[in-house]
């Protein structure tokens, strides 16, 4: 286990496989300081490229937020705006992160937070979480990447009345919508979490990689297309080591190990 480090706005650790960043600004309902998001952004980099993690969570600090988004106090003066824009890289992490990035949703995930849940992969809850995008009610734009993603992972419905009404919704109906695939109580958030991040760190690296590689770049294809893009992934992953070190552990009916 890694000693764990602070950032700007955020904390992180490894163990076992499995990074954790917090987001850490409590009295701040872990709103993001520029700071934050560059942090952010360099943590995605550096994870995916440490060999050591296989998955990452990501959360908030205590038990109030996840993040209520950007900082507003410090992205209000124009010299601050145009330096994050619409497409920070923390907001973005599918630009470089392609190992598995796991939400836990421990309380409010609004604006920016609510942005970089729809960048997860696997998204959970604790059933006192509340989600919005309240943007149009002030004026602005939900520019880190949910009028694009909303719309492909929730379906037009249900994504058009949460960006258009800017109306927060609970738990049970973030579930319901497909916004998060589990809720549970809050004290079981982070266990569920990290047993998640556990079994995504016992399988193949590099099939997970192609998975997410598959799913990310296949999205908007035609069905030809998609199925053609796929099979390319299919093959790189049978040509590697993976399936030999699966095949061989079943056979002998034993874990893998990869």
């Amino acid at each position: 286990m890694l000693t764990p480090v602070s950032e700007p706005g955020i904390t992180f650790d490894v163990a076992e496989r499995v990074a954790t960043v917090t987001l850490d600004r409590q009295e701040r309902r872990n709103a993001m300081s520029l700071a934050t998001l560059d942090a952010l952004a360099d943590a995605w980099r550096r994870f995916d490229a440490d060999e050591d993690v296989r998955a990452v969570i990501l959360t908030g600090a205590g038990d109030v937020a996840f993040s209520a988004g950007a900082d507003l106090k410090e992205f209000a003066p124009a010299d601050q705006r145009h330096r994050v824009g619409p497409t920070h890289d923390a907001f973005f992490p599918e630009r470089v992160l392609l190992k598995p990035l796991i939400a836990a949703v421990n309380g409010l995930c609004l604006a920016g937070g609510f942005e970089l849940l729809l960048a997860c992969d696997v998204r959970l809850a604790a059933d006192h979480a509340t989600f919005g995008l309240p943007e149009p009610a002030l004026g602005l734009f939900p520019g880190g990447g949910s009028a694009v993603r909303a719309p492909r992972r929730l379906g037009w419905a249900n994504a058009m009345d949460l960006i258009l009404t800017g109306e927060p919704v609970d738990a049970a109906t973030a579930l319901r919508m497909g916004l998060v695939s589990r809720v549970v109580p809050r004290e079981d958030l982070m266990p569920t979490a990290r047993a998640v991040a556990a079994r995504l760190a016992r399988n193949s690296p590099g099939a997970l990689r192609a998975i997410k590689r598959c799913a990310l770049e296949t999205d908007g294809m035609t069905l030809a297309e998609a199925f053609e893009r796929q099979t390319d992934f299919s093959r790189a992953v049978i040509a590697g080591p993976g399936p030999a070190k699966g095949i061989a552990a079943f056979r002998e009916k034993r874990a893998p190990r990869f």
